[in-house]
């Protein structure tokens, strides 16, 4: 798959995830774009194999009855995260949040962006964790 894309309610708010290469038998890159009302960022990630994020995403639509608190997954060097909560109704709220460091890395962070989308916790979950592995070559795993 060439990429992944999320969008709200507002077509102005999407998350693309594209590009998948793999380097080496370890390590690869994607590239991520946020845009929300007059804002777009777009940078580059390194990755393990997507680092868990369709396993992360099976999880969630396996648990569509609910849990308490939130779940968290990160890239591989904490650039892009995603926090997921699961709200009333049968709906998981996602927070994805972009961020670039400085030359201490980790304790200067230049900037961050975030961008939340709301899906339903049973299939709409499901169909978003096999679009991720599909775009990382992975089996499906859910």
């Amino acid at each position: 798959m060439a990429e992944v894309r999320l969008s709200a309610s507002d077509p102005a708010r999407t998350l693309r995830l594209s590009g998948y290469e793999q380097h080496d038998p370890y390590f690869g890159g994607f590239g991520v774009e946020i845009t929300a009302e007059r804002l777009t960022a777009s940078f580059s990630i390194g990755t393990s194999h997507g680092d868990g994020l369709a396993e992360f995403l099976f999880g969630l639509a396996q648990d569509f009855r609910g849990w308490q608190g939130t779940r968290s997954w990160r890239s591989l060097e904490n650039d892009l995260t995603l926090a997921a909560g699961y709200e009333s109704g049968g709906h998981v709220r996602l927070t994805w949040t972009a961020r670039r460091f400085g030359w201490n890395w980790h304790e200067d962070i230049h900037w961050s962006v975030s961008v939340e989308f709301v899906r339903e916790a049973g299939e709409e979950m499901l169909d978003l964790a096999r679009e991720v592995s599909s775009f990382f070559g992975e089996p499906e795993v859910g």
